[in-house]
């Protein structure tokens, strides 16, 4: 460079390095295809970070970490009085600063001994992780040194305390689940323990888990009057509401298995889900009984009636883990829609006991997901199966932030 004699610098470059490991490859191989490649890029160190980042198609930075190899003897040189010796003068650093803009750096100091410092944003990494992430460079850089003929996949980076959390301590999963019964006799039993609790609230309407069930087991029987057996099927056509969760439960209860069908599809995907998963009969809100009788089957409207006449105790109808709960479709984004039979435990694997997700009694749930998505499922037996109370929203509340929140 000319003038360079003249230059206080800045001659340091960030330059980007991709690294591609062969798992087949033995590690002095991976250091010596790294050199290698270092050098015959080296007449390109010049070109500045930004300027690569300028050329790159990748959105965003290139590089998220940065690795410094401190391979200037300065500190030494200080230390010693050997720059003294060679300059003349002495030089004293009262203090120093050094921040770069990558929230992960390693600093190598080579040496007899080396030194590995690592500098973090806090706000990106924790301590813990630091920690232990220097635990697995370390254990790598000692095997590599140890046998650098090693393939790389024969290298481990958890030591044998964190092999035996990751594999013992972590995996202490097991969940008591209930045994023998389905979902809708969990709900029972829970309608049995807290039956003045709120169950339900729509539009400003509550329902307690005693009028919920009572609701429940009453459409159950005309369900059944009806014709509806065990092991069959019946559509239910309605937004979210209370009343949509009464049908669920009374189609459960009745030891059949329920069909969402989202209004909003264009008729000839609803009449071949229909005939796809054998549907008996519809359970339609009033807005869509006329819609749900181009099915050709027995339509019942579903309304905030809640069939007040009519015994209110449970069916007890047999009923089992392994019993047909729902048939949840797929969207046909490929080809027709495909129907996912979904059993009762398994239902209660996922709301009961799971861990991930604590539900209490006295925890409120939104009910966000049409029947007809996966995630309803969660909302609305996540709730009731658990004693907490279900909200199902309005489309204009999804869409009103304020009145949502």
């Amino acid at each position: 460079i000319n003038g360079i004699e003249t230059m206080a610098g800045l001659f340091i470059n960030t330059i980007p390095v991709r690294v591609k490991v062969d798992r087949d490859a033995a590690f002095a191989d991976v250091f010596s295809a790294v050199q290698q490649h270092a050098v015959e890029a080296e007449r390109y160190d010049y070109v500045p970070l930004y300027e690569i980042q300028k050329r790159s198609a990748l959105d965003g930075n290139l590089l998220n970490h940065l690795v410094a190899f401190e391979n200037y003897p300065l500190d030494q040189e200080l230390e010693n009085g050997s720059m003294e010796d060679r300059l003349g003068f002495s030089i004293k650093v009262e203090s120093a600063f050094e921040q770069t803009s990558f929230d992960f750096n390693l600093i190598v100091y080579p040496g007899k001994t080396w030194t590995v410092k690592i500098k973090y944003n806090g706000a990106a990494f924790d301590s813990v992780f630091i920690e232990r992430a220097a635990k697995h460079l370390t254990r790598m850089m000692e095997a590599a040194v140890d046998q650098p003929d090693a393939f790389v996949r024969e290298y481990g980076l958890v030591g044998d305390e964190e092999q035996r959390q990751i594999v013992e301590v972590f995996n202490q999963t097991e969940a008591e689940l209930p045994e023998g019964i389905a979902v809708h006799q969990v709900f029972e039993e829970q309608a049995q323990r807290t039956p003045a609790s709120t169950a339900v609230v729509y539009e400003g309407a509550e329902l307690t888990y005693r009028q919920l069930n009572t609701a429940a087991n009453r459409l159950a029987r005309k369900l059944v009057e009806l014709g509806l057996q065990k092991g069959e099927t019946a559509a239910i056509m309605n937004d979210r509401s209370a009343e949509t969760v009464v049908g669920m439960l009374a189609v459960l209860k009745a030891g059949a298995a329920y069909v969402p069908l989202d209004p909003v599809l264009p008729e000839d995907r609803l009449r071949f889900m229909a005939e796809d998963s054998s549907i008996q009969m519809v359970l339609a809100g009033k807005s869509y009984t006329e819609q749900a009788h181009q099915l050709q089957v027995p339509v019942i409207t579903l309304d905030s009636g809640f069939e007040e006449s009519g015994a209110a105790d449970n069916l007890n109808l047999p009923s089992a883990p392994s019993d047909l709960a729902y048939i949840m479709y797929t969207s046909g984004s490929t080809g027709k829609p495909k129907g996912v039979m979904i059993e009762h435990k398994s239902i209660l694997r996922l709301v009961k006991n799971a861990g991930y997700v604590p539900i209490h009694e006295e925890d409120r749930m939104a009910q966000t997901g049409a029947v007809s998505f996966d995630a309803g499922t969660f909302e609305v037996f996540g709730a009731l199966l658990n004693g907490a109370a279900l909200y199902p929203a309005k489309k204009e509340t999804l869409l009103d932030a304020k009145q949502f929140a």
